[in-house]
């Protein structure tokens, strides 16, 4: 009787220690949550950085810094390899800015998370050979690539898509 009230106790015991804390970002005013996530961004602290985007972008969807904390996101999902984060934010992006002065950018960083669907490091790590894998990212990367080097030849990324679309 005593190990069974023993084992109940440490199963509540375990199952509140293992329960998921939700994260909140203070309510501040959105220059100041904007800074502290520039400074997540410069520091490589992805998660943080993340939190205070998403905080910004819930709270103040029509504010000044709208348009930047949806490409800071970008950035920081594809850092952070929240790919089909990265993607989805991409999308939404383009599909509410399709005339934005980054938009090479962002058909870029669309090249790049799905040329990183494609990459493990376990296939570095023992060589495996990757021609049996599923090629759907693969395509889809030249594809972004192709379209950032027809509609931008001049962008600053139009070099490093093209050697992309090469290997």
């Amino acid at each position: 009787m005593k190990l069974l009230k023993l084992t109940g106790l440490l199963s509540i015991a375990l199952l509140f220690g293992c329960a998921d804390k939700e994260v909140t970002v203070p309510d501040v005013p959105p220059s100041q949550l904007y800074s502290e996530a520039q400074e997540s961004l410069q520091g490589g602290n992805w998660t943080s950085a993340i939190e205070r985007l998403e905080a910004l972008d819930s709270r103040y969807p029509f504010g000044a810094y709208t348009e930047q904390v949806q490409l800071d996101l970008i950035y920081a999902y594809y850092k952070n390899d929240d790919l089909p984060l990265a993607l989805a934010t991409i999308e939404r992006f383009s599909r509410l800015n399709p005339t934005h002065e980054r938009s090479d950018w962002v058909l870029y960083m669309r090249g790049l998370s799905h040329m990183a669907q494609d990459r493990n490091f376990m296939h570095d790590i023992f060589r495996i050979d990757r021609s049996d894998r599923d090629p759907e990212p693969v395509k889809a990367a030249f594809a972004d690539f192709d379209r950032l080097l027809k509609r931008y030849p001049n962008s600053a990324y139009a070099e490093d898509a093209a050697k992309r679309m090469v290997h």
